[in-house]
């Protein structure tokens, strides 16, 4: 998930990501779907070991992105 800017819509429930770039001086590429999901997307983490999570307005819970392997 390293250099990729993460976002999703509250009411779809679609994520994506957006590659970015590693100099100012380079163009932003397109972002690519993650998918979807029955959530109320509201917000996004990450912890101190870099793990990124997003969390569900409507249940409450919070929930890991893990990237495939």
């Amino acid at each position: 998930m390293k250099g990729l800017y993460l976002f999703g819509d509250f009411i779809t429930g679609r994520l994506w990501a957006l590659p970015l770039p590693e100099r100012s001086d380079q163009y932003v590429r397109d972002p690519f779907a993650l998918g979807r999901r029955d959530l109320l997307i509201s917000t996004f983490g990450r912890d101190a070991a870099g793990k990124v999570y997003v969390t569900d307005f409507t249940r409450g819970v919070i929930y890991r992105i893990d990237p495939l392997p």
